[in-house]
């Protein structure tokens, strides 16, 4: 990402604000010369952004930072995290799989591999299976009569 510039954004920005009241005529031009389909929804979004960026005119530093944060608390993540993800009913291997390829693509470092989570999760299992497979007993089970026996009956 380019380091903030403002005398670039400010002259992109008073060009954009100038263009406000010709909307219109921007649009029929530009739909008459190309393909590209200028709609009102366009500037719509532009405007928005306009006001967005006006507010945040650090925005772009924010972004560096934030991105350097990401990097910092992804880099050392424990693969037990991923196992916690996976476990979650809502979430299989495949979309932790997604995820940290994802995570790793974007910040361009290296995650745990879903082979080296899977490897985890299945050593995890076997260690609950041995420490509580061993330890179960069964019980037999009493029949409860649905006639009553007692000599209080009234009948």
């Amino acid at each position: 990402m380019k380091p903030y510039m403002k005398i670039r954004w400010n002259s992109t920005f008073l060009m954009l604000k100038s263009c406000r009241n010709h909307t219109v005529v921007i649009t029929a031009f530009v739909n008459a010369k190309s393909d590209c389909g200028l709609t009102h929804s366009d500037w719509i979004i532009t405007f928005e952004y306009m006001k967005f960026s006006k507010t945040k005119t650090n925005f772009a530093a924010a972004c560096i930072d934030m991105e350097s944060k990401f990097k910092k608390y992804f880099e050392d993540m424990p693969k037990i995290f991923a196992v916690a993800v996976v476990m979650d009913p809502r979430t299989k291997l495949e979309d932790v799989q997604m995820l940290l390829e994802g995570i790793s693509d974007n910040l361009m470092i290296t995650l745990p591999s879903c082979t080296k989570v899977k490897s985890q999760l299945t050593n995890l299992y076997a260690s609950y299976e041995s420490k509580f497979a061993s330890s179960t007993t069964t019980t037999s089970t009493t029949t409860i009569p649905l006639t009553s026996t007692s000599n209080n009956d009234p009948s």
